[in-house]
């Protein structure tokens, strides 16, 4: 038992290692795209060093990458360690899930990539955010269904309901013609600051860590508590 253990966890441990080279990736490029000059055509001039600017790139789509990123990958780390190794019913779950999980963690880092490829280009990035969240909301409809029958799946479900209002925000204020187009890339802005806040406050529990039991057994049977 000991030796299996060891197994998946050194399983979970290359799967996180390869989902965070995806995410850093994301990161590294987003910055560069926003930080680091564009190369000039042939035989075209540099502006005056008079004009320089601090910001290459759309600034507001940087920060809609960032505040989602975040919570996206440090969510789907603590949900694989509390799912697969730490938490009440890491023993008991479904064959095959871990594979699906990740599956479908690691395209969300490829889409998380393509928003840092897009960043000069504010509706291709905004569809591709929308792909982002219902793709999220199937991951969690997935997590949700295929976890243990008597285990704790309120964080997949506040994640899965949490994007689904956040996906119907965004087609509402990008996707309409309500809004003035130079302001609805502020307005996606604050739904991606907002959704963030959001998920933090609600799923605290599993940021936190909180959700391994507060007390277990020693082998005599005895209740021990946890630190």
């Amino acid at each position: 038992m000991a030796q299996t253990n060891e197994r998946l966890k050194r399983s979970i441990d290359s799967l996180q290692r390869l989902y965070s080279i995806v995410i850093g990736l994301a990161i590294t490029e987003a910055l560069r795209r926003t930080l680091v000059p564009p190369a000039l055509p042939p035989g075209a001039v540099a502006a005056p060093a008079g004009t320089a600017t601090l910001f290459y790139g759309n600034v507001e789509l940087l920060l809609i990458l960032l505040v989602t990123i975040v919570p996206i990958y440090h969510g789907a780390n603590l949900y694989l360690d509390d799912t697969y190794l730490y938490g009440k019913h890491a023993d008991r779950q479904k064959r095959y899930a871990l594979l699906g999980d990740f599956a479908i963690l690691f395209l969300e880092g490829i889409i998380l990539l393509s928003l840092a490829l897009t960043l000069n280009d504010a509706a291709s990035f905004v569809k591709a955010f929308q792909v982002l969240l219902a793709l999220d909301i199937a991951w969690a409809v997935w997590a949700y269904f295929l976890a243990a029958h008597d285990s704790d799946t309120s964080h997949t479900a506040k994640w899965g309901l949490l994007n689904v209002a956040a996906l119907v925000l965004v087609a509402f204020v990008y996707d309409t013609t309500l809004l003035f187009e130079q302001t609805r890339a502020h307005w996606v802005l604050a739904i991606a600051v907002l959704r963030t806040a959001a998920d933090y406050a609600i799923n605290w529990e599993l940021y936190s860590g909180y959700l391994l039991p507060s007390t277990a057994a020693d082998p005599q049977g005895r209740r021990l508590e946890m630190t």
